[in-house]
């Protein structure tokens, strides 16, 4: 009887610390949906934050697309939202990292809370370019997204895709890519592809895309990073910029915190701002929508967020 109890107490034991690993691998702020990559379509689960005000505001919001690298690929989206170093901004939304009021806009001193979305590629290397695509078209089309407001981010191999919108390439088809909707800024963290050329850098130059890459002083995709912020300078200085930190192709964690910050002159020169990468982001705002950024759905209504 004795033993019959300790196996039963055992049993009880592996029970709970199963729902225990559940409840803890189940996201709570963000909910799944299914996002299509292609025109078939086939779709992918990704991770949704929407502002806190969205149900009720009727605002647009601006929309902030993070793709994962190849560590994070797979059909569990814990993989993302759970991981310090390589979940990006779902990570800190899901962990209290976020901040929920919105982050102010240097330019006008406003906050703007973001619609965020990451995507899970279902194995593989990665999302690429032509995946971004379809999968921006379809958050303008089903949520309330400020099309002057797009921003793009990614790492490693999301960075490929992120990096590779920005150019109108595919690294991964090694086909050409049709923008649906042009971004205002893009923040590619060590993209996995290889290095630019003076013509790729003119195309997100013509696009007036603001760019900031990130990468490890040691890794050679941050060199992928720097010779492209120097290629778009030469054609419009001050476009691009790039932050070499210590180490390889590694800590992507710390600068997708909302705390880590630079001192940045403002989009205007007027002045020189402590910033994170969400900040720097919201200075830039198209001014083409309805032409290069096609008009908002108006069957989403609202207008855009400032406040």
């Amino acid at each position: 009887m004795a033993v019959q109890k300790i196996l039963r107490m055992k049993n009880l034991l592996i029970i709970l610390s199963l729902f225990v690993s559940l409840l803890g691998n189940t996201q709570t702020v963000q909910t799944s949906i299914n996002v299509p990559y292609n025109a078939v379509p086939q779709t992918a689960p990704s991770l949704l934050y929407l502002p806190n005000d969205y149900a009720t505001s009727g605002k647009r919001y601006p929309l902030l697309i993070f793709l994962h690298g190849a560590g994070e690929a797979g059909n569990n989206l814990a993989l993302i939202y759970n991981s310090a170093s390589a979940g990006g901004p779902a990570y800190f939304i899901e962990h209290s990292g976020w901040d929920t009021s919105g982050y102010t806009n240097p330019m006008d001193g406003l906050k703007y809370k973001f619609i965020v979305v990451s995507p899970q590629h279902p194995g593989g290397w990665g999302w690429q370019a032509g995946h971004l695509n379809y999968q921006i078209k379809y958050m303008v089309d089903n949520y309330r997204v400020d099309t002057s407001r797009i921003y793009t981010t990614g790492i490693s191999a999301g960075g490929a895709g992120v990096f590779g919108y920005n150019i109108h390439y595919d690294y991964d088809l090694g086909t050409t890519v049709t923008p649906f909707y042009k971004p205002a800024a893009s923040v590619p963290f060590a993209p996995a592809n290889s290095s630019p050329s003076q013509s790729n850098a003119n195309v997100a130059v013509a696009d007036s895309i603001r760019f900031w890459g990130l990468g490890g002083a040691l890794d050679g995709y941050g060199d992928v990073l720097s010779t492209m912020s120097t290629l778009m300078n030469n054609t419009k200085p001050g476009i691009a910029r790039v932050t070499r930190y210590p180490g390889s192709h590694c800590c992507w964690g710390t600068y997708y915190n909302p705390t880590y910050r630079e001192s940045i002159k403002k989009a205007d020169s007027s002045s020189t701002v402590s910033m994170n990468i969400y900040e720097w982001m919201l200075q830039f705002a198209r001014t083409d929508v309805g032409s290069g950024n096609s008009a908002d759905p108006t069957a989403n209504g609202g207008s855009a967020q400032s406040a």
